[in-house]
């Protein structure tokens, strides 16, 4: 039996996320026409998707064009695009359902970013491993299967969470995760809209998810050209 290659991941995978009390059964395909976040040509294609699929405990949408993910669970709506191009759509969506879903209590809101981002390093892992040991930090040494680096920090109004590690696209590929997590406005009685929430903040996060990853892959090719 010849096996079966593992999937490619998107090269640049954005998403938004909305943690909550969230009821899935309402977010079918059909709820999101009538709301008009799809259109009649999105909708008949999207029929024709085999993993859409509706429940009380998860709701998945794939919509074919432009590409996007929606995922609605219990405790987080999410959804996906693939591509700069992806980040009006998304917003446009989320600030839609939202609208549309006032009531919803909403703990918090997040956006992320997820590259296999080219590099000019034959072998990613041993270049991250080399860093990571020279962090003199007692760690084992041996030959490296996998090494990640994450670091959590509090900046202004809003947490920065970052992550790399070796890709699994290519030898020569960085995985770089950059998300901003948001906590609105908990003000007894008063309503916050989330969409203008996201709204506000996208423009900055995707500026500094640009700079961060560029700047990462800069500090992580230099140490190759010494």
């Amino acid at each position: 039996m010849t096996p079966t290659p593992a999937p490619v991941p998107p090269a640049v995978t954005y998403t938004i996320a909305v943690g909550g009390s969230m009821n899935p059964a309402i977010h079918g395909l059909l709820w999101y026409k009538t709301i008009g976040a799809i259109d009649e040509a999105e909708y008949q294609a999207s029929l024709k998707f085999p993993f859409n699929t509706t429940t009380q405990l998860m709701s998945q949408i794939r919509l074919v064009s432009p590409r996007l993910a929606i995922q609605c669970q219990p405790q987080e709506w999410t959804i996906q695009g693939y591509g700069d191009e992806s980040w009006p759509r998304m917003v446009k969506i989320a600030a839609l359902v939202f609208e549309k879903l006032n009531e919803t209590p909403v703990a918090a809101y997040a956006m992320v970013s997820e590259k296999h981002i080219d590099t000019s390093i034959p072998d990613v892992k041993i270049v991250l491993a080399d860093r990571i040991y020279g962090m003199n930090l007692a760690l084992p040494r041996g030959t490296n299967v996998s090494s990640s680096i994450e670091l959590t920090i509090a900046v202004e109004d809003y947490q920065v969470k970052t992550a790399m590690q070796p890709s699994v696209a290519g030898l020569n590929k960085l995985f770089v995760y950059y998300q901003h997590q948001y906590i609105p406005p908990q003000e007894p009685g008063k309503y916050f809209d989330v969409g203008k929430l996201i709204t506000a903040r996208v423009d900055a996060f995707c500026d500094a998810q640009m700079t961060h990853c560029r700047e990462v892959v800069s500090a992580l090719s230099g140490e190759t050209d010494k």
